[in-house]
């Protein structure tokens, strides 16, 4: 699965390839590069976490999106040691439901 993109006209699509039918998605998170994602199994969702804009915005913020519904949610992270700080070109794997982040960039390096 295609998780989407911004075509040239600055609308946000995924293409599903099962049905190689393009459609509109529901309340998209802001466009974005070099996050990662990875599916959690339980939740039934593609999780995303980080990226930058392009021009100078890093992103801390973690989505995810249900491929039943079409939709996108915000995921609360809790405080303390686990809340994710803004980072892009970082690497992930999904591991007992749970995404593991390791690496990449932030606005402090």
């Amino acid at each position: 699965m295609d998780c989407g993109g911004e075509q040239e006209d600055g609308d946000e699509r995924s293409d599903l390839p099962l049905s190689a039918d393009w459609k509109r998605l529901k309340a998209p998170p802001s466009p974005r590069s070099a996050h990662v994602a990875g599916w959690l199994p339980s939740s039934r969702v593609l999780c995303f976490y980080g990226g930058w804009d392009g021009a100078g915005s890093i992103f801390d913020d973690v989505v995810a999106f249900d491929p039943e519904s079409g939709g996108w949610m915000d995921i609360h992270v809790a405080g303390g040691r686990h809340h994710p700080v803004e980072r892009f070109a970082h690497t992930c794997c999904v591991w007992e439901n749970q995404l593991l982040v390791l690496g990449g960039v932030n606005a402090k390096e």
